[in-house]
Formats: C-alpha cells, sequence, structure tokens
C-alpha cells in the first residue's frame, strides 16, 4: 500500500490494521507517530472517477468538516497521493479511532453465546445499550437539526470508545444533506 509522505510523517503507517472495508475503499487503523493516540485512515480510491462519486466524496468531506460533536466521529486531516493541482488518484481521509465497532462488540457475544462461554458477563449490558443508544440518537438529533442524514446508519459505522465511554456515529457510511 501507498502512503504519502505527510500521511507518514503523521500517522505510523507501518503498523496499520485494516479496520474495515467499504465501497470505496477500506478504513486503516494506526498510531499516531508523536502522540500514539489511535488513529483510522479511510483510503477513497479513485474519489473523482465520476460525477457522481465525486459529488459523493464532496458531500462526505463537508459534511465531516462542518460537524462538531461528542458523539460524531472528528475528521483531522485529509492526505492526497500528490499535488492538488494535478490529478492526484487516492484520497486518504484521518479520523479519531474510537476502538472497537457496535458489530464488533455485538459479534464477540454471539460467539460467546455460541461457545457456551458465557461464564463471563457479556461486553454489552442492558445499561451500555441505553446509553449507546441515548449517544447515537444524540448524535442523530445534532445532525438532523443540520438537515443531514447519515442514511448508512448500522452497527459497524457506530464506534465504541471505552475509556471516554462514548460512542460515536462514524463516517464510513453515506452522508447527505436531505433531511427535512
Amino acid at each position: 500500500m501507498y502512503w504519502p509522505a505527510a500521511l507518514r510523517a503523521e500517522a505510523n503507517v507501518y503498523q496499520a490494521e485494516i479496520a474495515g472495508e467499504g465501497a470505496f475503499g477500506c478504513a486503516y487503523r494506526m498510531p499516531h507517530c508523536n502522540t500514539k493516540d489511535p488513529l483510522v485512515v479511510k483510503y477513497i480510491s479513485r474519489p473523482f472517477a465520476n460525477v457522481p462519486i465525486a459529488r459523493r466524496t464532496l458531500r462526505e468531506l463537508s459534511i465531516m468538516r462542518q460537524c462538531s460533536h461528542p458523539n460524531i466521529a472528528t475528521l483531522l486531516r485529509v492526505h492526497v497521493d500528490g499535488q492538488l493541482s494535478s490529478n492526484f488518484r487516492h484520497l486518504y481521509v484521518v479520523m479519531q479511532d474510537g476502538g472497537s465497532s457496535l458489530l464488533d462488540v455485538l459479534d464477540e457475544d454471539r460467539q460467546r453465546r455460541k461457545r457456551h462461554t458465557m461464564h463471563r458477563a457479556p461486553r454489552l449490558t442492558l445499561t451500555g445499550a441505553r446509553s449507546i443508544a441515548k449517544q447515537v440518537l444524540c448524535a442523530l438529533r445534532y445532525l438532523h437539526s443540520a438537515h443531514i442524514a447519515h442514511r448508512d446508519l448500522k452497527p459497524a459505522n457506530i464506534v465504541l470508545r471505552p475509556c471516554a465511554q462514548r460512542s460515536a456515529i462514524g463516517a464510513r457510511g453515506d452522508v447527505s444533506n436531505d433531511v427535512g
């Protein structure tokens, strides 16, 4: 995988692990070079290949840049694989990493039930589920008040931050300015 020099200076790309895959690229988890804070780098291949993809890419980046809410993933930077004036091919969107997705936690609990190893309490308790639901609803209220619809809200796009006990809606999915 090619990583732009500016991104290599910011994130330890040699410790990159795949965090997820989507229709337009992959998300990689890696530590920040200096602070060691966890980051997610969303790699978008050919973001301007055609007009619909270009619109979707620009809309997502614009919305992420405008959002400032504790339960919405934070956009830190965007890197390209060349000069902005040239015809670059890929985007690298750097965001704070929250940790496991809700889907990961649900899958882990499901696997433990299958193996009959429920001697440990499930990771997601009823109180935890209520807290996650409340935080997701707060994030949705914020987005909807700005006339933004997420359009891809699912457990894989809900990131759980264990140290802060917060969940965040990730921008791994499609977002739009069409909530009425």
